[in-house]
């Protein structure tokens, strides 16, 4: 694979792995609009918090890959200089 398959291929992965956590985000959120029409306080927050932290999980995982990628890259490029 070359390296610019190699790059497309890792932006359509981001670019999926975005829509997901987005998606699971917004899943969250019309949970605790349905549990606030209904539910119970205690029950709403729980389920308020656990939309937070899915929101909060995807932003950490993408910038832990985004770090990963970065050093790849860089390393990527010190040997082909160093070959």
């Amino acid at each position: 694979m070359t390296r610019s398959c190699a790059a497309a291929e890792g932006g359509r992965s981001r670019i999926l792995e975005a829509d997901i956590a987005l998606q699971l985000a917004r899943d969250g959120e019309k949970r605790v609009a349905k549990l606030s029409a209904s539910g119970s306080a205690s029950t709403v927050e729980a389920s308020r918090t656990a939309a937070d932290a899915l929101r909060l999980a995807a932003v950490r995982d993408g910038l832990v890959a985004e770090t990963w990628r970065t050093e790849i890259a860089a390393r990527m490029r010190s040997a082909e200089r160093n070959a």
